[in-house]
């Protein structure tokens, strides 16, 4: 009975008129809450810990904890249960996460009204596979920074079996690489196949013509098992109720990527 008063207290408070903007800026239960609270508890949420929120939300573990804190105090109740290694959602959390994913995503549309069609605004955590990055991404980049100066970009290069681990984890917006997976916040968008090629030195005396496996003499070639498949770029977005509107990024990408050479090697 507790939890239900308490679940139905929250929700009373959260639909009075201009409970937004108190919880945005003003005093709530004698505490000065703001959306970093809410950023906070959506962060620990998603990653499970205090510490990677702490990571991704650019500030120390003890303010984070202490904007949990005091959402708790404001709230009268516990978000978390830290009894164990991991921080676990109590079943006020769970409902109180709800709304703040909700306040989040109102804020975002409230920024892009706003600009009214000025383009995408804050940071949006960019990962990029060596075939991309080398190819593409000095052009995206430039195109981003002249149609979207407010834009800034995390930028991080790595291995595609890395950045799909980190989307996953929820450390990256979006990644461009190859054989991505797909998850429940994870949605997928294939761009163009990339040949895989044996090169060989010219020491070995090879036809400098195109050459098939069978017409490799007695070359003996070292092979993964089960063969490696074909490769293909595709666009991995995290798809989560807080994750940025990506949609004029992607466009430029797809764009870029079309014109590029790995379009023109397919």
């Amino acid at each position: 009975m507790l939890l239900g008063l308490r679940v139905a207290r929250v929700r009373l408070m959260l639909r009075r008129p201009g409970t937004i903007r108190r919880l945005a800026g003003s005093v709530v239960g004698g505490v000065m809450l703001s959306f970093a609270h809410l950023e906070a508890l959506i962060a620990i949420a998603e990653l499970g810990s205090f510490r990677a929120a702490a990571k991704r939300l650019g500030d120390t573990q003890p303010t984070v904890s202490m904007r949990i804190g005091e959402l708790e105090h404001s709230l009268d109740t516990r978000l978390f249960d830290r009894s164990s290694y991991r921080p676990q959602l109590t079943a006020d959390g769970r409902e109180i996460l709800k709304y703040a994913q909700r306040m989040m995503l109102l804020m975002h549309e409230m920024r892009a009204c706003a600009l009214n069609g000025a383009g995408v605004v804050g940071t949006i955590r960019l990962g990029a596979a060596d075939s991309f990055a080398l190819t593409c991404l000095p052009s995206l980049l430039a195109r981003l920074e002249h149609g979207f100066p407010r834009l800034k970009v995390a930028l991080d290069i790595d291995y595609s079996f890395n950045l799909n681990r980190k989307l996953h984890r929820g450390e990256l917006d979006v990644a461009f690489l190859t054989s991505p997976t797909t998850g429940p916040d994870v949605r997928i968008e294939p761009l163009v196949p990339i040949p895989l090629v044996w090169v060989a030195s010219p020491r070995l005396g090879l036809p400098e013509s195109r050459l098939a496996p069978a017409e490799s003499g007695v070359l003996r070639v070292l092979e993964t098992e089960p063969p490696i498949e074909p490769h293909e770029l595709a666009i991995a977005v995290r798809s989560a109720p807080t994750s940025p509107d990506l949609s004029p990024v992607l466009e430029i990408a797809r764009e870029i990527v079309a014109r590029s050479d790995l379009a023109v090697g397919a």
